[in-house]
């Protein structure tokens, strides 16, 4: 397959756009934002559910199976590491008081909400 002058052309402007746009509209600051509230707002949001899970006597014990399979599939080089974690700020937040557990809730919603914003603005620079 032979690709012609103008074909070459296009994709050569396509990607000079493609760049000049990246930069335009902060990708490297959206990127770095996204990855930075979302590995915070991982643990609360696992906590606030654990804990919603822990109160319906029919779901006791989903919370650690959903979390193993969690870990094993997205996470398998560093698992071991994350799920230590993950335990000590569970068994830590399972010690909050009702005033925690409302403060702890608010906040992952809250950076559930700042990642969902920057989703929003990375793609209305279309």
């Amino acid at each position: 397959m032979k690709i012609s002058t103008l074909d070459a052309w296009v994709l050569v402007r396509f990607c000079r756009d493609l760049i000049r746009q990246f930069f335009d509209n902060q990708g490297i600051l959206n990127a770095s934002a996204l990855t930075y509230t979302t590995l915070f707002a991982v643990v609360p949001l696992v906590t606030v559910s654990y804990s919603m899970l822990a109160i319906i006597p029919a779901f006791q014990g989903a919370g650690e199976v959903i979390q193993q399979w969690v870990l094993e599939n997205f996470v398998p080089a560093t698992g071991e590491v994350v799920y230590e974690y993950l335990n000590d700020f569970t068994s830590q937040a399972r010690r909050l008081t009702a005033v925690g557990v409302i403060f702890l809730i608010i906040t992952s919603i809250m950076m559930m909400k700042n990642i969902e914003d920057a989703l929003n603005r990375i793609l209305a620079c279309r």
